[in-house]
């Protein structure tokens, strides 16, 4: 189209010029934008036919495409699986795990606001424990088991109070 136009022009500028040489001098500058105009024409082509992209080249090829999102769910996937692994084993050095059933509250005595004395059953020890609202105290271990239903946890604070 670019070149119809250039020589849609070149043909009105001949028949306006005075003299033959100025029109032969017009001719060559025309030809010569022809030429250039080919040429570059060319080279587009070619450049779209090693691309693939070209109406003659090789059609588009989505291999490169499934490959990317192939490693990128592959990715995913190792990354799922090494936070299950955290999730599930812990980490390494963080010390030993404890379980929800492995803490119990046996009893519980309010001294005043926001203060109260706790016997605790934690891995098998029982502990009394002061707590307040900014700190837990250990008052003392119980070295012995009290299963009887007749000591509640008066009994166990008044056996504590006669140890300390």
């Amino acid at each position: 189209m670019l070149n119809a136009t250039l020589n849609a022009t070149g043909n009105a500028a001949i028949l306006q010029a005075n003299g033959t040489q100025e029109a032969q001098s017009v001719r060559g500058v025309l030809d010569a934008v022809s030429s250039v105009n080919a040429t570059a024409a060319e080279a587009v082509t070619r450049a779209a036919n090693a691309t693939g992209l070209g109406a003659g080249g090789a059609s588009f090829d989505w291999t490169g495409y499934i490959q990317a999102i192939g490693m990128l769910c592959l990715l995913l996937a190792a990354l799922y699986g090494i936070l299950w692994a955290v999730r599930r084993f812990g980490l390494a050095g963080r010390g030993k795990s404890f379980r929800p059933g492995d803490m119990h509250v046996e009893g519980q005595l309010m001294l005043g606001p926001k203060r109260s004395v706790m016997v605790v059953r934690i891995l098998n020890r029982r502990l009394v424990l002061g707590v307040t609202d900014h700190n837990i105290n250990l008052l003392t271990e119980l070295k012995d088991h009290h299963d009887d239903a007749e000591n509640g946890f008066a009994a166990v604070l008044q056996d504590t109070q006669d140890n300390s």
